[in-house]
């Protein structure tokens, strides 16, 4: 029941609770997720888990700044899970597509970068692969040739 004072106090008879009130973090603190039902935990450093209760061996630089960190279960053994273009047990090594795909740049010269690569298009292509020409009969307009070219 709520009761309004005019002097502008306003007095609670019963205590509105929210999910935090009643959710424990272990080892993090408890923020509201949109509304005050529901409450999720913010783990301190080093923790993970629904409360916070399993302590984790991934730190920022586990996986090479290139991947995923999880740890199973409490346990010192982490695992990464690499982004596009890194493999590796801590995603320490480029991938070099350039050399894993010889034909990667169809009409071009493709350059490995780290994670990833690019292709360098030979005159008169063009297009992420150097597979579209610029000089394609597609492209030109109707009679656009003379003396019997194509």
């Amino acid at each position: 029941m709520i009761t309004v004072n005019l002097g502008k106090l306003l007095l609670c008879e019963t205590k509105i609770s929210n999910a935090c009130d009643t959710k424990v973090c272990k080892n993090g603190h408890c923020r509201l997720n949109g509304s005050i039902d529901k409450g999720i935990c913010d783990c301190f450093y080093g923790f993970e888990g629904d409360k916070c209760e399993r302590k984790t061996f991934c730190d920022p630089v586990s996986c090479s700044g290139h991947g995923i960190c999880s740890s199973s279960n409490g346990t010192s053994t982490i695992k990464c899970l690499c982004d596009s273009g890194w493999k590796g047990e801590r995603c320490e090594t480029d991938i070099n597509e350039c050399e894993n795909d010889p034909n990667l740049c169809a009409h071009g010269i493709c350059i490995n970068s780290p994670g990833s690569y690019f292709c360098r298009c030979l005159t008169g292509f063009f297009g992420v692969h150097c597979e579209k020409s610029s000089l394609s009969s597609e492209s030109c307009p109707p009679q656009a040739c003379q003396n019997g070219g194509t």
